[in-house]
């Protein structure tokens, strides 16, 4: 009994190291699973790098060529210091010889190409790392705060409810929640920190099982959980990438990352200047000394006048030398701005544009008037530096001449700052106000602008004039407000060298001491010194003030979102196919009928777009209202804040467009056929499915985009002249007698959106763009007919599009139902973006 109780022991402790062990095996397995997983996930991150990088320096294209400058030329002391090769101009311009082509160009590293491509290179490491958890959504993290948690990584970005606008958060469904937020929510359940991805209405991710278990965290605070221990880890453990926290972009910082160093070059010079100067008073009181002296010897006089000379020499010099510097550092700084908006306005999406602070005025404001802060900022990041420490030397000298004396002067210094200090916050408040009043104002301006010619025709001016004199009204208030607080601290920092000076006199002389050449000439001149600092530290704080708050409107225009790749390229995909497969099976993919014969597809695709959505008050907010007993907006100012929310434009569209053939699109108004040309373009965010395309695509808008050019200009559209292929897009349109009517032929100017043509001509340049454009395969023509007579519509329906044309791709929008027994093929749109009907006439 024993011996086989004995046996049955062994036989089951085996049996339970064996599943011991079969559970360890499968724990490793899952493990390294999980860490292959992360490895793919970051390889995965370096491509979406590259590509990333590969498409903006096809958007910056190569660099343009580069001409020798005169002040490249110019020598080290009398070229640099004095400026000598700037002579020339000066006596052409004396003689009134200069010309255009005489001014000088910028020198190579402040061109908007180099300056803008180093910031751009900057930017996008920092987008890199903006982005850089974006592709562990889903892998494991745990709190830093609690070791023991355990939950799911489900999204990272910005939360407006939060009001911390630099801060990155990260999105995390618990299945074990840090010990800390249990407390929290024990304490107090009405204020609970889970959530299931929505934050005081808005909406920030969406938690896998739908429930309340997931916080919003600093991204500080969490840590991507290694599923390996570390004793057990090989090849150099986790990706690095998962080691890095997200972190906020800011072209500030970019800026003085690419380029730096020149302003810091800035700062030893205005040392150096600031030296000078106060060495000035010091060498006065010597040279009245000597003066005063009963045998003076003529060899301190000379070295008195030589040293006051120099002093003064080095002084000028330095001071030009460190204007010229400042200037052109602040121009190199607003030409690479330039040239990172007008990157990202080409790689914007169209999502991010939906948002209500993203408007077409506020774009305009930063290239006119944002980047123009930039230019500033270098020529008074020196004076802020400078004016501290050249204001504690005066006050050493100071001592140094009525001594105990200068400690009142300093007291009287220290009683104003905090006063200046509260004047420079309210400044900077004020400023960003009217940042935003502007941006209103160009918004509704720009709008009426753009739709004057209806505006005039249904008399609607006085409204929109109405709305812009109240936008304007906001905006002088604000700047009414601003030039009052200017003048407020030019009065202070004007008044306080004098008061100082009263101030310190009176003592001196009230002390019983007399007041001799060699005491108030040197305090009279070092107390002059005293009021320059004190004159341009206002100047200079309302400088960075604008400074600081255009870099971060910039710098949130630039965070927005890349349009997305939703339409790819048939052929690129295919050739990526063709290289995972054998020669033979490639040879049967190209004989296939469907690669000769469809120019782009739509498989399963629901194309959105977005609306803006206003975000309620957050629970701060409320409290502060219910606390002043007033209405939430009085109580936190005129901030509003958005989230977008999707709206389905096109359906679960499932189409095929066939190559060389004409498509044509009907549909009611409104049910999404402008909507299926855009998302050939990439216009519309492709939320499910897949759209492509093959390469080389001609497209005519709806409403035609005219350039403010000639005739000629639009239509070439900045392409080399070929005068056949020109003649031939004449024709077809059915422009030769329209041209033959203007006073300077194709050389007519056309006005700003073709104001001085009619609707049918403007849309007959827009599609003899189209046809003269060289190498396209699909022409998408968006409802080009509606805009022409009937029989100048047949015309062009038939030499153009049925003639010209006809071995190209054609896709055509109309309203025109008699145009159909043209068509190869006919879609029917119905209301919902919903495909009806698919076939031949």
């Amino acid at each position: 009994m024993v011996r086989g109780a004995d046996a049955e022991a062994r036989v089951a402790l085996l049996t339970l190291e064996d599943g011991q062990s079969e559970q360890q095996r499968l724990r490793e397995k899952m493990a390294a699973e999980a860490m292959r997983n992360l490895e793919n996930r970051a390889a995965q991150l370096n491509t979406q790098r590259h590509r990333r990088r590969q498409r903006l320096n096809e958007l910056w294209g190569p660099e343009p060529p580069y001409k020798l400058q005169a002040e490249d030329d110019a020598s080290w002391l009398c070229g640099q210091i004095y400026y000598t090769w700037i002579g020339d101009l000066m006596f052409r311009a004396a003689r009134e010889e200069l010309s255009e082509a005489d001014m000088p160009r910028p020198t190579q590293m402040s061109r908007a190409y180099n300056a803008g491509l180093i910031v751009s290179r900057v930017l996008q490491q920092q987008h890199f790392r903006r982005h850089v958890w974006d592709a562990y959504i889903g892998v494991a993290v745990h709190h830093r705060r609690d070791r023991s948690s355990a939950g799911e990584l489900c999204w990272v970005g910005y939360a407006q409810q939060k009001r911390t606008p630099r801060q990155l958060y990260a999105g995390v469904e618990w299945r074990i929640p840090p010990a800390h937020r249990l407390k929290e929510e024990a304490k107090d359940a009405s204020r609970t920190p889970f959530t299931n991805g929505v934050v005081e209405g808005e909406h920030l991710f969406h938690t896998v099982s739908g429930n309340t278990t997931a916080t919003c965290e600093r991204v500080e605070d969490i840590v991507i959980t290694c599923p390996i221990p570390e004793k057990k880890q090989r090849h150099g453990g986790m990706p690095a990438t998962t080691q890095q926290r997200p972190k906020h972009m800011s072209v500030a910082r970019a800026l003085f990352s690419a380029l730096g160093y020149h302003v810091y070059l800035l700062i030893p010079l205005r040392l150096l200047r600031d030296a000078c100067q106060l060495a000035v008073p010091v060498v006065l009181q010597f040279y009245i000394h000597y003066l005063e002296a009963a045998h003076p010897s003529w060899r301190d006089g000379v070295l008195l006048v030589l040293a006051f000379s120099l002093l003064t020499l080095v002084q000028s010099a330095v001071g030009n030398k460190l204007t010229h510097l400042g200037w052109r550092i602040g121009y190199t700084f607003q030409n690479a701005l330039q040239g990172v908006l007008f990157e990202k306005c080409g790689t914007i999406s169209r999502k991010a544009l939906s948002h209500p602070e993203m408007s077409v005025g506020r774009i305009v404001n930063m290239v006119s008037s944002d980047v123009g802060s930039a230019r500033n900022f270098p020529l008074m990041l020196p004076i802020v530096l400078g004016a501290p420490l050249q204001l504690i030397v005066s006050l050493v000298l100071l001592y140094r001449f009525v001594g105990w004396c200068a400690f009142a002067g300093f007291g009287v210094l220290l009683f104003f700052m905090p006063l200046q200090g509260l004047l420079m916050r309210r400044y900077y408040a004020v400023y960003s106000r009217l940042s935003r009043a502007t941006d209103a104002r160009l918004k509704v301006t720009n709008e009426f602008f753009s739709g004057v010619r209806v505006a005039k025709l249904m008399s609607w001016e006085p409204s929109f004039i109405q709305r812009i004199d109240e936008k304007r009204r906001v905006e002088l208030a604000a700047l009414r407000a601003l030039q009052l607080l200017y003048v407020v601290i030019a009065f202070i920092t004007n008044a306080i060298p004098a008061f100082v000076v009263a101030v310190v006199f009176l003592l001196y002389g009230g002390t019983g001491k007399e007041l001799i050449p060699a005491i108030v000439f040197p305090t009279l001149s070092l107390l002059g010194i005293m009021q320059t600092p004190f004159i341009m530290i206002p100047v200079a704080f309302s400088s960075i003030a604008r400074f600081v708050v255009s870099m971060r409107r910039i710098t949130k225009f630039i965070e927005c979102e890349d349009a997305d790749d939703g339409l790819r390229d048939m052929l690129q995909q295919h050739a990526a196919e063709r290289q995972a497969q054998p020669q033979e099976a490639v040879d049967a993919l190209m004989q296939t009928p469907m690669m000769a014969s469809v120019a782009a597809e739509f498989t399963r695709a629901t194309v959105s777009t977005y609306v803006p959505r206003k975000l309620p008050p957050n629970a701060q907010e409320l409290r502060a209202a219910a606390k002043k007993g007033c209405d939430v907006e009085a109580a936190t100012g005129s901030n509003e804040y958005y989230e977008l929310q999707a709206k389905v434009l096109l359906h679960d569209v499932t189409l095929r467009i066939p190559r060389g053939k004409l498509t044509c699109v009907v549909g009611v108004t409104g049910s999404g056929k402008s909507t299926l040309v855009d998302s050939l373009l990439g216009g519309h965010e492709v939320a499910t499915g897949r759209v492509r395309s093959v390469p080389g695509i001609a497209y005519v808008p709806q409403q035609a985009w005219i350039m403010n050019a000639t005739v000629k200009e639009n239509i070439l559209f900045f392409g080399d002249m070929d005068e056949v292929r020109f003649r031939r897009a004449l024709r077809c349109t059915q422009l030769e007698s329209d041209i033959g009517l203007l006073p300077n032929g194709v050389e007519t100017e056309i006005g700003e959106k073709g104001v001085n043509l009619s609707g049918g001509q403007k849309a007959r340049v827009s599609l003899a763009r189209a046809v003269y454009a060289a190498g396209r395969e699909l022409y998408l023509l968006d409802d080009p007919l509606s805009a022409l007579d009937a029989h100048v519509g047949g015309r062009v329906m038939h030499e153009c599009i049925l003639g010209e044309l006809r071995s190209k791709t054609r896709l055509l929008v109309t309203h025109q139902l008699h145009q159909l027994r043209h068509a190869d093929h006919i879609v029917v749109l119905q209301e919902g973006g919903i495909i009806a009907f698919t076939g031949s006439y």
